[in-house]
């Protein structure tokens, strides 16, 4: 990545300037926890055996503060070495290889097509669903208690009252979009 990047741990989406384009990512924190919690199970080890660590490569810069897990460039390094601490025995190692050796797809044209059709279902699945235009969050069906609008249901933000994003307004039948 290059640009400026913003974030923090507990944001849902974290942010990439260029100049004056800015774009929203998922916060690579907790996709990579999805990442952790599947080698945990797979590989039938403890949660304090494994590390998440994000690496941005490129011409980026961090604008806000970063946990000492995500870091650029060559940082990976000192942060590999900070772990000193013995975590598995030779035999739980060679348990773990036995499993990621056994467990691996052969790498062909054939399962890289199929990984992409894959994540292109999972993109299409996360794309219908219902997502907060200003801050990526859940959307959830509400009522509007006052207003010219009194009675009638939308959908709104679940982190209401810090987002007030809506998306969508049911009006005598006919939806209509709103965003805001």
């Amino acid at each position: 990545m290059k640009g400026w990047i913003f974030g923090n741990e507990k944001q849902k989406y974290w942010t990439q300037k260029i100049f004056r384009s800015s774009h929203k990512f998922q916060n690579p924190l907790h996709q990579n926890y999805k990442h952790v919690k599947t080698l945990e199970a797979c590989l039938d080890i403890d949660a304090s055996s494994v590390f998440s660590l994000i690496v941005f490569v490129g011409d980026s810069t961090f604008k806000t503060q970063m946990p000492e897990n995500v870091t650029k460039g060559g940082g990976y390094i000192q942060f590999i070495k900070s772990k000193t601490e013995l975590l598995l025995s030779e035999a739980q190692v060679s348990n773990v290889l036995e499993r990621i050796n056994s467990g691996r797809l052969a790498p062909s044209i054939k399962t890289n097509i199929q990984h992409v059709k894959h994540v292109k279902e999972i993109i299409r699945e996360k794309e219908s669903s219902r997502a907060c235009p200003k801050c990526g969050g859940t959307m959830v069906l509400r009522e509007a208690k006052k207003g010219s609008n009194q009675g009638k249901q939308f959908y709104g933000c679940s982190s209401f009252p810090k987002c007030r994003g809506v998306l969508t307004f049911a009006f005598e039948g006919a939806n209509r979009d709103v965003q805001t």
